[in-house]
């Protein structure tokens, strides 16, 4: 069974508690993410900056300050990396969360997303009932069933 470290991708992009805010909103947009992970300059995992944490900034009327810490979410779910897959799974069932950090003795090596771990479902499958085996396309598409003889 997959682990969290075969998911996972490890080209992650993340900011530094002291970052601007705009920053983490550019690299968000950038990179297509809702959140970003916040680590300290040794790697170790501080917490999260999403797109809902962001939001704080329509909304006061003053301001805390322009640093990602001020905004960050400190408490972060998170999957070790030798974590099964049916563990990764559950994290997102019972958060709510679009991606999870990966963690090696509370150091970021790597983020999975909810996407990563459909990919891993994108094999062919085989040993259906009836005879039936599901043939992977070569582009992203539907499985075609066929009907072994």
């Amino acid at each position: 069974m997959p682990k969290a470290k075969d998911l996972m991708t490890t080209n992650t992009v993340w900011v530094d508690p002291d970052d601007p805010v705009d920053k983490a909103i550019s690299l968000m947009l950038a990179h297509g993410l809702g959140s970003l992970p916040v680590i300290d300059f040794s790697g170790r995992l501080l917490g999260i900056i999403s797109e809902f944490d962001l939001l704080e900034l329509a909304w006061e009327q003053e301001s805390r300050g322009n640093e990602v810490y001020r905004y960050m979410t400190r408490e972060v779910k998170c999957v070790h990396e030798e974590d099964k897959l049916v563990n990764v799974v559950e994290q997102f069932r019972l958060h709510g969360v679009q991606q999870l950090p990966v963690v090696r003795e509370s150091r970021l090596i790597g983020m999975v997303s909810r996407r990563d771990v459909l990919r891993n479902f994108r094999r062919p499958l085989v040993n259906l009932p009836l005879g039936l085996q599901a043939a992977q396309l070569e582009t992203p598409g539907p499985l075609q069933a066929v009907v072994q003889n």
